[in-house]
Parts: structure tokens; sequence; C-alpha cells
């Protein structure tokens, strides 16, 4: 595991409820880490879990239910950024 994949889990684990056990595949990581890696973007671990929340919020591997409030606004912020560039 990366440094990148080890912050990004880190910042992810902030965004669920106590207690909610949700499992997000490797492949969500690894996606948004090598996307950050090919386009070098600055990495930003909270960003880039936004993302990852996202990404799995889109494909139903997790619910809004599961989040916490911090979860929730970075679900936000994930889907604004998105439509913002037109990727949606």
């Amino acid at each position: 595991m990366t440094e990148q994949h080890y912050n990004l889990r880190l910042a992810m684990a902030n965004y669920f409820k106590e207690g909610t056990t949700v499992i997000i595949p490797p492949h969500y990581h690894d996606h948004i880490v090598n996307a950050y890696n090919q386009g070098n973007l600055d990495w930003d671990a909270d960003e880039a879990a936004s993302l990852t929340l996202f990404s799995a919020y889109y494909d139903g591997v997790l619910k809004k239910d599961d989040l916490s409030f911090p979860g929730n606004k970075a679900l936000q912020w994930a889907e604004q950024h998105i439509e913002m560039l037109g990727v949606k």
C-alpha cells in the first residue's frame, strides 16, 4: 500500500458514522490515486477521500445514511466539484 492509499483510507475513516461497516473495494481507491498521479495534481487526502466517496455512492456501494455529518459534506463537495468539471 502506498502512502497515498494509506492517507486516503485514514481520511475516509473520518467520514463514516461510528459503528458503520462499509467496505469500499480497493479499485475505488486505486482509481482516485491513479487519477491524481496521472494528472500531476497536488495530493490532497481529504479531497481524494471525498471523490472516492462520491464514486462509491454513485455506484451504490454506500448510502448517505452510512456517512457522518462531515462525510455528507464531503459527498456534497465532491458532487459540486464533479459537476463543475463537467465529468458527471
